[in-house]
């Protein structure tokens, strides 16, 4: 006979774990879908234990980050050292100092400044005041005699033909800025080769009068001219590179800088040369003895204006370029670099 009493009171209930009865409630509450035979379960887990599968995502932690100077290597800039890029800049002056050099002997050798030049060099080379001094009045009676033909001033060392006509007329200045005027165009156009040679004289050496002459007078010609266009594209061809290197090779917050820096040196070496060969020439030119050297010193110092005209020129653009590149620096370091945050 069966104990009514323990049947009804029943055994005690077995204690299980809380974790074990929420996933039998959640067993409970999962939905069921019955395909035929097949029996497809949707189990609902609990969320904890998805956490303990899937990592916790970052927390996100705000901070003010220090921003990081991004360095020439970064940005793929090629770095060289100081050395290399002074040794460049320098090249570079020296190669701006000859384009100046060069730029200056052609604009002395044009026709309209060759000229003057060589008229005023004639005046102690011919001798043409004592000459005139003595043979105008011969020459103008000769011309009055001989109209419609051409003469020649006897004595002369050039061969200078003037209408009779036209001489007639002349007065002895009018007369000495002709002879000179048509001399100089003789020597611009075919050099000094011009000149008449006495019987029996000689070349004479580097440092003879005609040596002096050669190298000097002889030099501003037509044909040097031209021969300089071909120097001056030389120049440039050696002398844009040499600039471009200097680019390449600086940070790009220096570039500019660095341009303006090498064409500024190049003036300025420029200028100081200039002015120290112009106060040789005529510290020289003062102890000549001979009237001829003297003259010709003075010339040359002359002359040596124009390239120091040009290499001021070129040193006032250089310290513009400087000067916009050093504005350009300090622009950048009040607005800060480009902030970029490493990892």
């Amino acid at each position: 006979m069966r104990d009514w009493r323990k049947l009804f009171a029943g055994s005690p209930p077995e204690r299980r774990p809380k974790d074990q009865d929420a996933r039998a409630d959640n067993d409970i509450h999962a939905p069921h879908l019955d395909v035929g035979d097949d029996e497809v379960e949707f189990s609902s887990v609990a969320a904890e234990e998805v956490g303990a599968v899937e990592p916790a995502a970052p927390k996100v932690i705000e901070r003010v980050s220090r921003p990081r100077v991004i360095a020439a290597r970064d940005r793929g800039e090629r770095i060289s050292s100081a050395p290399t890029r002074w040794s460049a800049l320098l090249a570079a002056a020296l190669m701006v100092g000859g384009v100046i050099f060069v730029w200056s002997a052609l604009h002395a050798t044009e026709r309209a400044q060759a000229e003057p030049i060589l008229a005023r060099s004639l005046v102690p080379i011919t001798e043409i005041d004592a000459l005139l001094s003595a043979e105008s009045d011969t020459l103008i009676a000769e011309a009055q005699r001989r109209p419609g033909e051409l003469l020649t001033t006897p004595h002369y060392p050039l061969p200078v033909t003037l209408p009779a006509d036209e001489l007639a007329l002349l007065s002895p200045t009018a007369l000495r800025a002709r002879l000179l005027s048509d001399s100089a165009r003789l020597v611009y156009d075919d050099g000094v080769g011009v000149f008449r040679r006495e019987a029996g004289s000689a070349d004479g050496g580097f440092f003879s009068a005609r040596g002096v002459i050669r190298w000097t007078l002889g030099r501003l010609t037509a044909d040097t001219h031209d021969i300089l266009w071909l120097l001056f594209a030389a120049t440039l061809i050696f002398a844009i590179p040499a600039l471009i290197i200097v680019i390449a090779l600086s940070h790009s917050r220096d570039r500019l800088r660095n341009l303006g820096l090498a064409v500024l040196l190049g003036g300025l070496l420029t200028t100081i040369a200039t002015i120290s060969a112009r106060f040789a020439l005529r510290t020289t030119a003062e102890g000549a003895a001979d009237p001829l050297n003297m003259v010709l010193l003075h010339i040359g110092a002359d002359v040596l204006s124009i390239p120091l005209r040009n290499a001021v020129i070129v040193s006032v653009l250089g310290a513009a370029i400087l000067a916009l590149g050093l504005a350009a620096q300090s622009l950048e370091r009040r607005s800060g670099p480009n902030p970029r945050v490493g990892r």
